[in-house]
């Protein structure tokens, strides 16, 4: 197996300066993703000189080591009691298959429900929490206007053949919504789980967002969410990894520090000065 190299970068949160593991170029893996997670919440401070990168071995003996101390912490919770028996499986077989990829098949009964297999019990076996929520394009005015008219529950009851005919009856042009059939099941995490989402994260939760075969970790703050950006495009533009806010819109997205101070140079800074004042007059 390839040992790929990561680049670190240093960032400070919550007071302490962590080291933050970067995707590779066009990829969001649970690796990574767990990595950082763990770094962030459960990670001391960085040393003060770093290596510019990490191979991919270290991630996954990190992760291997935090799941052997954790897991008798958790071995009681939802499924996690399977693990101690198939121990070395997952030690030598299942946590490093995270960096070829993890495709979790999510359910339409809640933000945090997969169909169980054993990727998904390493998770549960360090006591991230993994939700799903946002899975389609944010952006399809077309479909959000045919969505926006249904309430969650009706939404989840016409997922089917004649229900999508009746769901798309009110459009100006129904035609145009075909392409979107097969992926109407996905349709329901847009907005209305978005929201959902919001409400099942407390202030400050980190969490891991799984958007199909995409993981990044997630934080709540001031009431919205925030996804952890690493990309090669923002270190060269920012010099450090950034929080981004998710919204329906790119409009309405922006950029903040890992400590959730503004940043300047981005083109909707006003828009994030003004979060922030409200924010700090609640």
């Amino acid at each position: 197996m390839s040992d790929s190299q990561h680049r670190l970068v240093l960032a400070k949160y919550n007071g302490v300066v962590k080291p933050i593991a970067c995707h590779l170029s066009g990829q969001a893996s649970p690796l990574v993703a767990l990595s950082n997670y763990l770094t962030l919440k459960l990670g001391g401070e960085a040393k003060e000189t770093i290596p510019s990168h990490v191979q991919e071995s270290h991630l996954i003996e990190c992760i291997q080591s935090t799941l052997l101390n954790l897991m008798p912490h958790f071995a009681e919770r939802r499924h996690v009691s399977e693990i101690p028996n198939k121990k070395e499986h997952f030690l030598q077989n299942v946590v490093p298959s995270l960096a070829k990829g993890v495709r979790l098949n999510a359910s339409c009964r809640g933000t945090q429900d997969f169909k169980l297999c054993d990727e998904l019990l390493v998770f549960y076996s360090v006591d991230a929490k993994l939700v799903h929520g946002w899975l389609s394009d944010p952006d399809d005015k077309e479909v959000f206007d045919v969505i926006g008219k249904c309430t969650h529950g009706s939404l989840l009851r016409r997922i089917n053949e004649e229900g999508i005919k009746e769901l798309v009856s009110g459009s100006k042009n129904p035609s145009s919504l075909v392409i979107h059939k097969i992926n109407i099941h996905v349709i329901l995490f847009q907005q209305c789980r978005f929201k959902i989402l919001c409400k099942e994260l407390n202030e400050h939760q980190l969490a891991i967002l799984c958007i199909k075969d995409q993981f990044d970790v997630i934080c709540k703050y001031s009431g919205d969410l925030f996804v952890l950006v690493t990309d090669e495009h923002i270190l060269m533009r920012f010099g450090e990894a950034l929080w981004k806010r998710l919204a329906m819109t790119e409009e309405e997205t922006f950029y903040v520090s890992m400590e959730f101070v503004p940043i300047k140079g981005q083109q909707n800074y006003p828009k994030v000065c003004i979060f922030f004042l409200f924010y700090k007059q609640r």
